[in-house]
């Protein structure tokens, strides 16, 4: 037999073995139990006639999978319902309707996407104390019909059965195609970045 392929063969076998030795784990994630929140600021010539604006993302879904015992490789799915978008700003109720009108079918255009989707590409960890994992999470996010690099970083716990995963990101909204909601002609002004925060519970 040749020595190229008695290499090829043992190289097999052996990934094989490792990856029978530490199966993949599934964390499915629970929304009712997570928190996913989106900060918007304002811009403009008459930004302090605006509002900074707290919104609250209640429809989402995802999977994470980990290595046992090394984590890596591992991945992440996530699916994020756009229409789901609830402002939690101390407003009156007609003033927080307007402003999920406009984001709904002005900003986000929900009935033309209504889903938001992010697929990690890569996901690095570097352990910080027995059960925390500091990670940087590389992947591709389809937001507005446009498809974008971004990268999020996240403190992760794990427990037996359980995991938990705390960070932010941001992104700016033209990246993705989106016309920023103005007020009072143009003059007051959603700020283009917007960040990100989460704390996410998932169980096996």
């Amino acid at each position: 037999m040749p020595v190229l392929k008695i290499i090829i063969l043992l190289f097999v076998f052996f990934k094989s073995l490792l990856a029978a030795g530490n199966p993949q784990l599934t964390y499915t994630i629970n929304s009712s139990q997570s928190q996913f929140l989106v900060t918007t600021s304002k811009a403009g010539l008459l930004k302090f006639f605006g509002h900074d604006h707290s919104i609250d993302i209640r429809s989402f879904s995802g999977s994470v999978n980990l290595t046992s015992g090394s984590i890596v490789p591992a991945s992440l799915e996530m699916l994020i319902y756009p229409d789901s978008l609830k402002v939690i700003d101390n407003v009156d109720e007609k003033e927080r309707q307007q402003i999920e009108r406009t984001m709904y079918n002005k900003v986000l255009e929900t009935e033309k996407y209504p889903e938001v989707v992010f697929k990690s590409s890569k996901i690095s960890v570097n352990k910080t104390k027995t059960g925390k994992y500091n990670t940087k999470i590389k992947g591709n996010l389809t937001l507005h019909g446009v498809t974008r690099p971004i990268t999020i970083n996240a403190l992760i716990t794990l427990k037996e059965t359980t995991l938990r995963a705390k960070g932010s990101f941001s992104l700016k909204q033209k990246d993705f195609g989106i016309k920023r909601a103005s007020a009072l002609e143009g003059t007051v002004k959603v700020g283009d970045k917007i960040l990100f925060s989460f704390d996410i519970f998932a169980e096996r």
